[in-house]
């Protein structure tokens, strides 16, 4: 990883290790660059209230419906990265992509721009 793209709207955790200024600090430390683009992060009521299966699968599809559409300028950011070699890892607070829009934010990527952005979930 050369980029860790942290796609929280609000940068903060109970963990001090995740909130932001930490864990860009600690990145730095081994070479990554820590970019937070927070206009990619889901509005927080949504996500942390779907812990039901349906719920959650409603509030991705709404986050695929009305917010990726509009960020357009940050899919291509990230599309940029990783044209210019960047390996780059989207983050979030889910710690499974299928519960987590980041998984929403690499279909769509796969999507619009193809094998370029072939995302590995870890």
């Amino acid at each position: 990883v050369t980029v860790l793209c942290d796609l929280r709207r609000t940068a903060v955790s109970r963990d001090a290790a995740f909130a932001r200024l930490t864990l860009s600090r600690a990145c730095a430390d081994y070479g990554i660059r820590y970019e937070h683009l927070w206009q990619l992060g889901a509005h927080s009521e949504r996500p942390r209230a779907s812990r039901l299966r349906e719920r959650r699968e409603s509030v991705l599809e709404d986050y695929r419906l009305r917010t990726l559409p509009n960020q357009q300028a940050l899919l291509e950011k990230i599309h940029g990265w990783l044209l210019l070699g960047e390996r780059v890892a989207l983050t979030c607070f889910e710690k499974r992509p299928d519960e987590c829009h980041r998984a929403c934010v690499a279909d769509q990527l796969q999507h619009t721009y193809g094998e370029s952005c072939t995302p590995i979930h870890l």
